[in-house]
């Protein structure tokens, strides 16, 4: 399954038979900041996998790579349902601090608000570079604040 978003950009679902995704599974493994902050209270990347394989294929309650030019640069979860979805993310660490974030984060956010009424990011209080993402983005905190996360909403792009 796989979600277009751009010419240049597109998520697919992450496939532990598959050689490439074996990898890159790997090196999430090994993501110091991804296991801070998106993997959390799991052992690793594939136990995260393991959960979404039980939805069997449903676009959203699932996890993606992200493919940027051909390359997989990061991953993405989609949680939830068309009245509340919640994301979660991650860019490689050789792929930071090149706005892919930025252009991956924006057109999630566009081509999802098409489909849902609210998209919520619960980010970690001391991520300040997702804070700042979602902030630029158009996300707005709303208060909701759950160990050490802060829930960030969005319900329509800024014009």
């Amino acid at each position: 399954m796989s979600i277009i978003l751009s010419d240049n950009m597109l998520l697919e679902k992450v496939d532990k038979t598959n050689n490439e995704h074996k990898e890159i599974i790997k090196k999430i493994n090994k993501d110091n900041k991804i296991k801070k902050y998106i993997i959390g209270i799991l052992n690793d990347f594939d136990e995260l996998i393991s959960y979404y394989d039980l939805y069997n294929n449903e676009m959203f309650n699932n996890v993606y790579f992200v493919r940027y030019n051909n390359i997989i640069v990061g991953t993405i979860e989609l949680v939830g349902c068309e009245d509340d979805l919640y994301i979660n993310y991650a860019i490689l660490e050789e792929y930071r601090g090149q706005n892919i974030g930025t252009k991956m984060l924006r057109l999630i956010t566009l081509y999802l608000l098409n489909i849902v009424k609210k998209i919520t990011l619960s980010i970690k209080e001391s991520n300040v570079e997702s804070i700042a993402l979602a902030s630029k983005i158009g996300y707005k905190p709303n208060n909701n604040k759950f160990l050490g996360y802060i829930d960030y909403q969005i319900t329509s792009l800024p014009k």
